[in-house]
This record gives C-alpha cells, structure tokens and sequence, in this order.
C-alpha cells in the first residue's frame, strides 16, 4: 500500500498536515477571490473582507473587547448583536432584504450562517435587479452605514426608499 500524501509514498503526520494546510489555502483562496474580484469601489471590497473576518464593531465584538457592556442589539433588543445579525437580521436590515430578495428565495435567504450566506450571494450571476453580487455587497454596505447613522448620528433615521436608493 502506497500513501499518496508524501513524495516518497510513506505515511507520516506532516504529510497530513500538509494535505489539510493545502485543502485550506484552496478554500480560503476561491473564497477570496469572490470578495476581491467584484468590481466596486476599494471601499466596499474592503468592507466585504472586515464582514467575512467578522470584524465589524458589533456588540458581540465590542463586548468581547471591554467595549461595550452588553451582547445585546441596542436598536432591536436582540439578545446578541453579531455581524450577521446586524447586516442581515436586524429590523432595517431585513426590511431592505425583503424588499430585494424574491419570496420563495427568502426561506434560505435568511437561514444561513454568515459565510455560506457571503458566500452563495456573492457567486449568483444575475437576477431581475441586476448583477446580484455588487447590489448585495452595495447593500451591506448602506445597511452599515445606516445602522452606524441611526446608532450614532440619529436614533430617529431610518431611509425612506432603501430599494430605490441602492442603485447599482
């Protein structure tokens, strides 16, 4: 029996840990690529890679960090304000989402964990709106700054037409 992990055909844990380092880079790479190769301003692109590292200053993170004195969502008293919670389920968020995302698609649309949820809506060629993946990249973007408007700017903002607002 020959192992097919090393050059010499031996088995042995660093060729294992080579396979699964390899596996890894592969899958971090097409991820990668998916939120660089979207044609968008660096701004937005950039954003997308701070969501996909889950490093938005949510309450979750803010906590974790001595920030903030709760996990909760303060705008919707949800018991913890994660960046997907804050871009996908928070009420401004899921409105916008409603507005944009077909019926029969929003069973799934709202159910997924946040990388397979970046991950799916960043790879659907297009829809009735448009090319999907830079309207859904420029809609996180503006639900992000609303919610940042809203928490620190204004308590009373919310967009009037945020489907006709986000153009792409």
């Amino acid at each position: 029996m020959v192992w097919t992990g090393s050059s010499y055909g031996n088995f042995s844990l660093k060729s294992v840990i080579a396979i699964i380092r390899k596996e890894a880079e592969n899958e971090r790479d097409s991820f990668w690529d998916l939120v660089w190769q979207i044609n968008l301003p660096h701004k937005i692109n950039f954003f997308l890679w701070l969501v996909a590292q889950e490093c938005l200053m949510a309450n979750a993170n803010r906590f974790a960090r001595g920030l903030a004195q709760s996990l909760a969502c303060t705008i919707c008293d949800a018991t913890e304000e994660t960046t997907l919670h804050l871009l996908r389920d928070y009420l401004l968020a899921r409105s916008v989402w409603r507005s944009l995302v077909s019926h029969p698609e929003q069973a799934t649309f709202f159910t997924k964990p946040l990388r397979n949820w970046l991950s799916s809506n960043l790879t659907i060629s297009t829809t009735d709106h448009g090319h999907w993946p830079t309207q859904f990249a420029t809609t996180l973007w503006w639900i992000w700054r609303w919610r940042n408007k809203h928490i620190l700017d204004e308590p009373l903002f919310t967009p009037s037409n945020p489907r006709n607002f986000i153009q792409v």
